[in-house]
């Protein structure tokens, strides 16, 4: 029952790899239907058939009793569970580990969010821009003497896909071994819980070199921008039989 980019993307790894995943839509349909851009032919966007392949649907309302009497159902006899909603939404609902967990032990829950489901950023809402300003990624992308340059891609949400899958999977293999679900959190320091770095903190994972670079010399700065300090040539070079 994620929406937009990163739950669902974690689902959409599953199901290339043959996992039955039956997307929980809204009455108002998951908002990625109308992103992007459409097919000739009119219908959902391109970005649907990327993030919905794989994926059978079904229509929920969880503000009433009977939506949130079929999710419940649904879970009942799920392996998996992801969700995105801000924290504490579905303890709201009344649709919490707590409830998930007691209703099916061996159920796995991953809950994605910007920041966590505790601590002092838990609240905010999380964007992938936002992400890769706060680690510093866009600030150390671009030309020396530019601004600070984002992807031209979900950077954020694509990796935070790919690390909720090897969550789940990870969290399947003890449930294998022990008979125990668990939620996930790809924030929490939680004992309890299978912790994981945000989706901030993974991109700034990304940056490792660079930390290490401006750790050991200080003089290092932000001024190497797209450079590797370790590896020349990595940048485009001009060669002497350039035309230009």
């Amino acid at each position: 029952m994620a929406t937009v980019f990163a739950g669902p993307g974690a689902a959409r790894h599953l199901a290339d790899f043959g996992a039955d995943v039956v997307k929980v839509e809204s009455p108002d349909g998951d908002g990625v239907r109308r992103m992007g851009w459409f097919p000739p032919e009119g219908g959902d966007s391109y970005t649907w058939k990327l993030l919905g392949r794989n994926k059978r649907t079904v229509v929920l309302d969880l503000k009433t009793d009977a939506g949130r009497d079929a999710l419940l159902r649904l879970a009942d006899d799920a392996d998996v569970l992801v969700e995105n909603f801000r924290p504490g939404t579905i303890e709201r609902l009344g649709l919490g580990p707590d409830v998930l967990l007691a209703r099916n032990p061996r159920l796995v829950l991953l809950r994605v969010t910007g920041f966590g489901q505790d601590g002092p950023y838990a609240s905010k809402p999380g964007f992938a821009t936002i992400a890769e300003a706060m680690s510093g990624f866009a600030a150390i992308n671009g030309e020396p003497d530019g601004a600070p340059l984002l992807p031209p891609i979900a950077l954020t949400d694509e990796v935070a896909a790919l690390a909720g899958a090897f969550a789940v999977m990870v969290a399947l293999r003890h449930r294998d071994r022990t008979g125990e679900g668990q939620s996930i959190d790809l924030d929490s320091d939680g004992i309890t819980e299978a912790a994981f770095d945000a989706p901030c903190q993974f991109i700034l994972q990304l940056r490792d070199q660079k930390i290490i670079a401006v750790e050991s010399d200080r003089k290092v700065t932000a001024t190497i921008r797209n450079r590797r300090v370790s590896l020349e040539p990595f940048t485009p070079v001009k060669f002497a039989d350039d035309p230009q």
